[in-house]
């Protein structure tokens, strides 16, 4: 499984782009926010989710942007599974 490190702020960043099934898991911070959406989310006005546990699984087909909702960084890893 491939792995990949984030460290997320204000801004939406694309973590998983819907082609692979993911597992997503805070390693530093709370509360993550994050959509589903194939383009870049407007965070004033897009409904999100919140990681409320320490993590999160995903499916295949489903883009996935995350934010932090504060100014306080979040720092996340991602595994995507193998083709």
């Amino acid at each position: 499984m491939p792995a990949q490190t984030f460290v997320l702020t204000q801004t939406p960043v694309k973590i998983l782009d819907g082609t692979r099934s993911g597992y997503v898991q805070e390693i530093r911070g709370s509360k993550t926010r994050f959509t589903c959406t194939t383009t870049t989310p407007d965070t004033a006005t897009v409904p999100y989710c919140t990681i409320l546990k320490n993590d999160l699984s995903v499916s295949e087909g489903f883009p996935v942007w995350a934010w932090s909702p504060t100014a306080e960084p979040i720092e996340i890893t991602v595994l995507t599974s193998e083709a």
